[in-house]
């Protein structure tokens, strides 16, 4: 499958060549799903991350523990097991004194 996916020549990361060959050729043989949007998912999930500094390894992807030759590293590896959970929380909107006195009926100088 070298001509599909293939390691860089540091071997800190690697490169999918052709997503639309992965999944037809790679993807059923090793994982259940044969989408690529999946199995870009799992990856995340799994703490890889796309390199985006320039250089020769742009775009491939790497993972501190996922390094050729290296294969006991991956024990260190842990899956977030919900990712929605590590989401930014929303901000609440920023209501003036003005604005939250009339929502909430009082006013100033009423007794």
């Amino acid at each position: 499958f070298q001509h599909v996916i293939s390691w860089s020549p540091s071997g800190h990361s690697f490169h999918i060549t052709s997503k639309a060959t992965f999944e037809a050729e790679v993807m059923p043989k090793y994982w259940s799903s044969s989408k690529y949007k999946s199995f870009q998912r799992n990856l995340n999930m799994w703490g890889f991350q796309r390199l985006r500094a320039k250089g020769p390894e742009h775009g491939n992807i790497a993972s501190p523990f996922f390094i050729r030759g290296s294969p006991s590293l991956c024990m260190n590896m842990t899956r977030i097991k919900n990712k929605g959970l590590y989401r930014r929380p929303h901000r609440r909107p920023v209501v003036s004194q003005d604005e939250d006195e009339s929502t909430t009926g009082s006013t100033a100088g009423s007794t």
